[in-house]
């Protein structure tokens, strides 16, 4: 299932996800959809949303129309630090 967390207060908020990755949520947005696993347990979401600060919201499934096929409406989440390529990005060869 799909959820949104929508920041209540003024101040720019910093969640650290399940996952690892970090979701930084300006004052009065919403996050853009991220699955319910990622703040299942998560104490410091909990106790946000205990003082108010942060809401949670279920996304409705939404459906795009794609060659007359209905299919779900993809979303991911980017990591909160860059991926570093080991070799610099250039591709060896054997």
């Amino acid at each position: 299932m799909e959820i949104l967390l929508r920041n209540r207060s003024p101040y720019l908020m910093l969640v650290t996800l399940n996952s690892g990755n970090t979701l930084h949520l300006a004052p009065t947005r919403a996050s853009g959809p991220i699955d319910d696993i990622e703040i299942n347990g998560n104490k410091k979401v909990d106790k946000l949303m205990k003082s108010g600060q942060i809401s949670v919201s279920i996304v409705a499934p939404q459906h795009v129309e794609r060659s007359g096929e209905t299919q779900p409406e993809q979303a991911s989440i980017l990591p909160a630090e860059p991926q570093h390529v080991g070799n610099g990005g250039e591709t060896q060869t054997e």
